[in-house]
């Protein structure tokens, strides 16, 4: 049963993955948060061809934002999947200098919050509220402080 379960569940992640290889993320302002969770999930599985695509697409500096949460993320990709060091390398940098005094990362509204029937919200911007910020920086600072962690064992 669970072994179904989880092929249904794949099955479903591997269609949804769009053309140019990322997955869209439904609660975030950018696919890097769904298509990292995504990579990590069929790297497990033994799912190569979409993992070597999608971290390609990871790998390339115009699909992530200079944020530091998605850098993170980003980080995190590149490293479980043992590709591209180079830009690994040149992202952790970019973190380490945007570190607050205090330790702590920026962070900018990366939640969003579309309308329960806004099941597109890549198309649709219809939102209930504003999207948010990590106000006290909590998850974007774990986040940072977790890619790091994982950079420094590679």
């Amino acid at each position: 049963m669970v072994k179904t379960f989880v092929q249904i569940v794949m099955s479903s992640t591997i269609n949804t993955q769009q053309e140019d290889s990322q997955w869209k993320s439904y609660w975030w302002t950018s696919d890097v948060y769904a298509t990292t969770h995504s990579l990590e999930a069929l790297s497990k599985l033994g799912y190569d061809d979409q993992v070597k695509k999608a971290t390609e697409w990871i790998a390339q500096n115009d699909n992530i934002p200079n944020v530091p949460f998605y850098l993170a993320l980003s980080i995190q990709a590149l490293i479980r999947n043992k590709k591209d060091y180079e830009t690994a390398n040149s992202r952790v940098e970019k973190l380490l200098s945007s570190q607050r005094d205090d330790g702590s990362w920026n962070t900018t509204p990366i939640l969003q919050f579309p309308l329960p029937s806004n099941t597109q919200p890549w198309h649709h911007s219809n939102r209930w509220r504003e999207d948010a910020r990590d106000q006290n920086r909590i998850f974007t600072t774990s986040s940072c402080i977790k890619a790091l962690n994982e950079y420094q064992k590679k």
